[in-house]
């Protein structure tokens, strides 16, 4: 009767997980989508701004799940990291109107004291930008090896486990993509936006926290 229960409590906490990393893979490209519009208003030009958060968001994603990875196999209690990647991730978010700002006031900064060119103040752009972006990516990066260590209990089970975390969370993506690029921008704006990403982040903190 134990062993059921047990059984019945972990196939509960997986399904939870799977939502949960749905979530995280719905918030992730609501941000990116946003931070593309963003920083076109930085850039001035499209192709830039693009190339800039899908730059951050690959060099994110392969840092935070090599220093994650290596992170996760050093701690008891995995779940709390997971609890605070979210977190993290969330409050960046929140702060991201106030943060950009500031941004965006370095920028006109630089652009005063230096004389570069056109091509040269995009790089510098970039390269700030890029710095910027990239700790809420490392942390979206963590996520992926923090659940697989959750999940995965047996080696004969290694490839299922896996496939299903990065299934879901790639369908997550595909939702948050077309909810960004579709419906939320159009209805509720930029700022709002990245708000309900945000909000999906803490949930999902407060969810497998509880």
């Amino acid at each position: 009767m134990a062993n059921s229960q047990k059984t019945a409590l972990s196939q509960m906490m997986q399904l939870v997980l799977l939502l949960v990393f749905f979530f995280s893979g719905i918030s992730a490209l609501v941000y990116q989508i946003v931070w593309i519009r963003q920083f076109g208003l930085v850039f001035g030009v499209d192709i830039f701004s693009t190339s800039t958060v899908l730059a951050a968001f690959m060099a994110g994603l392969a840092l935070g799940s090599l220093l994650f990875g290596r992170l996760v196999d050093r701690r008891k209690h995995v779940l709390m990291l997971f609890v605070l990647l979210q977190l993290g991730i969330g409050v960046f978010a929140l702060v991201f109107p106030v943060t950009f700002e500031w941004l965006n006031q370095l920028y006109l900064k630089l652009d005063q004291v230096l004389d570069v060119g056109f091509y040269g103040t995009q790089i510098y752009r970039f390269a700030l930008a890029f710095l910027f972006l990239l700790f809420p990516t490392t942390l979206m990066g963590g996520t992926l090896p923090v659940l697989t260590k959750v999940f995965v209990r047996k080696l004969r089970s290694l490839g299922w486990n896996v496939g299903k975390l990065y299934s879901v969370n790639n369908l997550g993506a595909f939702v948050g993509c077309f909810l960004a690029g579709f419906l939320l921008m159009r209805w509720v704006g930029l700022r709002h936006s990245i708000l309900l990403a945000a909000a999906l982040n803490l949930a999902s903190a407060m969810i497998v926290f509880v």
